[in-house]
């Protein structure tokens, strides 16, 4: 018999006792959609940690300067060289940004009202107007900045009871320890509930570089965006080796503690230092990491509880069908046919099993994302204006098939086994003892 014929009497087989396996249907439904919504809402998180993190620093890798001549202050003065060096690295990235940033030195003014900001960003906003089109405003945008125009974080406007519209003064420290302002009209208002989202402010870079007494040309950082994030480290490791050749370079960090240890120690000019996203984040990647072990529990616990639940049930299903299969035995079937029938039954149903598992982790995630989980402490990091986002691979959910059809082979594959070598007299005459 073909495997054609095999799959055909195994469809025929199967409508016949379709009552028997609608436990079973549901069973492997129920598992592989829990098990994708845990895996895509994982996944969600872990994205909405990075894109956040990414919108926040600005890029995929960052070359930053440190200046000790005179504070230790974030200073680049030779952009030329290094954008000419990234260009010889040949890392390729899609786009370059470039910045200016006071770090908790920046104060604004409204009011009587003073708020310190963790961060203060001089940004191009031509460069990066696609990342802003993206952000969630509470009032105001992005329609018509200039020159003085701020951007403000939604828990500093309610501090400084500033609106859209209003005069703000900001406050800087001056690369030679003065205190500088400006005055900037404040154009949008920013809701942002991840970690990343307070106390900061955003402007223009020309006007930071004025008040922070840099030249025109100089910044702070410099972003690398990529279109493939997988090997960042190596891409990391090919900069750093093209910089160093003309460049002062800092050791490689590759991790947060090694640029905090180095950008403490003393040192004549300018270093510079480039390193991954990952550093930034990478207290989060920590949490991220205990999260997916978690996760990983979890996920072997579900296929435990499918597993043994198909095995009992399966085992069932053919003790119920001994006189069926002790029949198809006696009219020529042999052991290794009727068992490769019944493994295409279970093939079938397994594949009804991940349509509808998919329906169900489809409609259970749409469920959740109605609900915002911003209210809970801390929780606020791994979500995305407030909710739970999931992210659903192609490589995920076959992964996820896969794992789940090898453990549950197995698990048909005894029983059938056991069940089509009993006593054939026993299998005839319906004594299942």
């Amino acid at each position: 018999m073909t495997s054609i014929n095999k799959f055909r009497l195994a469809g025929k087989y199967l409508l016949c006792h379709m009552r028997r396996y609608i436990f079973l249907l549901m069973a492997m439904s129920f598992g592989f959609g829990i098990i994708m919504t845990m895996t895509s809402l994982s996944q969600g998180m872990s994205q909405s940690i990075y894109q956040a993190s990414q919108n926040h620093y600005a890029g995929h890798i960052f070359i930053m300067g440190f200046d000790k001549n005179t504070r230790t202050q974030a200073r680049i003065t030779r952009k030329d060289d290094i954008l000419k060096a990234v260009a010889e690295s040949g890392i390729s990235p899609e786009r370059i940004v470039i910045r200016t940033t006071s770090f908790a030195e920046g104060i604004l003014y409204f009011a009587g009202n003073a708020v310190r900001q963790k961060y203060v960003y001089g940004v191009d906003w031509d460069v990066e107007m696609d990342d802003f089109q993206k952000l969630e405003f509470v009032s105001g945008g992005v329609d018509d900045l200039h020159g003085n125009s701020i951007l403000i974080s939604e828990p500093v406007a309610k501090e400084l009871h500033a609106r859209v519209g209003d005069d703000v003064i900001l406050e800087v420290i001056t690369q030679t320890g003065q205190k500088n302002t400006g005055t900037l009209i404040v154009k949008g208002i920013i809701r942002d509930t991840s970690i990343f989202g307070y106390y900061k402010c955003f402007l223009d870079r020309d006007y930071l570089n004025e008040l922070l007494v840099y030249e025109k040309d100089e910044a702070s950082s410099i972003g690398l965006y990529f279109n493939n994030l997988h090997n960042l480290y190596r891409k990391t490791e090919k900069l750093y080796a093209a910089l160093k050749k003309n460049i002062p370079m800092g050791p490689p960090i590759r991790v947060k503690e090694d640029l905090t240890y180095n950008i403490g120690r003393k040192w004549d000019g300018i270093r510079y230092f480039t390193f991954p996203l990952h550093v930034y984040v990478s207290q989060v990647a920590d949490l991220l990491t205990a999260m997916e072990i978690v996760s990983y529990f979890l996920y072997i616990m579900m296929i435990i509880i499918i597993v043994v639940s198909i095995f009992v049930t399966y085992r069932l299903i053919l003790h119920e069908r001994s006189s069926e299969i002790g029949t198809m035995r006696a009219i020529g079937f042999t052991t290794i046919d009727i068992q490769i029938v019944l493994l295409f039954e279970l093939l079938i149903v397994f594949a009804w099993a991940i349509g509808l598992g998919f329906l169900f982790s489809a409609g259970l995630v749409h469920f959740l994302s109605l609900f915002s989980y911003s209210r809970i402490p801390g929780f606020e990091i791994f979500l995305t204006r407030g909710k739970l986002t999931a992210v659903f691979t192609l490589p995920s959910a076959g992964m996820n098939i896969l794992i789940l059809l090898l453990c549950i082979l197995p698990a048909v594959w005894i029983p059938s086994f056991q069940a089509v070598r009993t006593d054939l007299t026993k299998a005839l005459s319906g004594d299942h003892q």
